[in-house]
């Protein structure tokens, strides 16, 4: 059987990996024109996240 040796090849993403802290702040923009009538809802973004247990 053939090894692969690409898990030890540098690679630049892995911070996409590493835990972030909570950032809950709620953003009131202003903006000009008019929102389309059958646009509705609440949008939530969604990132990084923790990948430990328990990490103070």
């Amino acid at each position: 059987m053939t090894q692969s040796n690409v898990c030890e090849k540098e690679w630049n993403n892995y911070n996409l990996f590493a835990s972030t802290r909570d950032v809950e702040d709620e953003q009131i923009i202003e903006f000009e024109g008019k929102i389309p009538e059958w646009l509705k809802g609440t949008l939530y973004r969604n990132g990084p996240g923790a990948f430990e247990i328990n990490n103070d």
